[in-house]
């Protein structure tokens, strides 16, 4: 009986085509290369982008003018699966608000500014803790409003992208 041959070719994935999302994805490279008895610093001073999707639901008071307040879940990059909330006052002439991005590493806070609902959503970084502790950075995103059928105060779902 003859004996099967298997031929085998080694392949290679090209590296010229990804990209660095952020200095915290270096930092987290360098940080599992290193021995296991090194403890984890976090990072100072670093330049994050935000880029992801995250969704949950918004509720807002009954009188006028109340914010709308939000928690939600999704994969944010360079940070991987987090919890989003924050709140959002619409009811004034410059729209303003705070967000929260949660991961198990520590957390990112930011400032929001918008015109109004429909519109871009700006946000800043303005530190963090954690692994994020001293993180900046800032840029645009979607946020998407569904109001919730029914009396009583707003509520609904809401999806933001970074």
């Amino acid at each position: 009986m003859k004996r099967r041959t298997y031929r085998r070719r080694p392949e290679f994935e090209s590296l010229e085509s990804m990209v660095l999302l952020s200095g915290i994805a270096a930092a987290e490279h360098e940080h599992h290369a290193a021995a296991a008895m090194v403890a984890t610093k976090p990072v100072r001073e670093a330049l994050i982008s935000l880029s992801g999707t995250a969704s949950g639901t918004y509720r807002s008071g009954r009188a006028a003018g109340s914010p709308y307040t939000f928690t939600g879940k999704g994969t944010v990059s360079p940070l991987g699966r987090a919890t989003v909330s924050g709140s959002l006052q619409l009811a004034v002439s410059a729209p303003t608000g705070q967000i929260t991005v949660a991961t198990r590493h520590g957390k990112i806070f930011a400032s929001l500014s918008t015109s109004g609902l429909g519109a871009p959503v700006f946000y800043s970084i303005t530190g963090g803790t954690g692994r994020f502790a001293g993180a900046t950075g800032h840029g645009a995103g979607d946020l998407n409003i569904v109001q919730g059928h029914g009396k009583g105060p707003a509520h609904g779902r809401f999806t933001i992208t970074f």
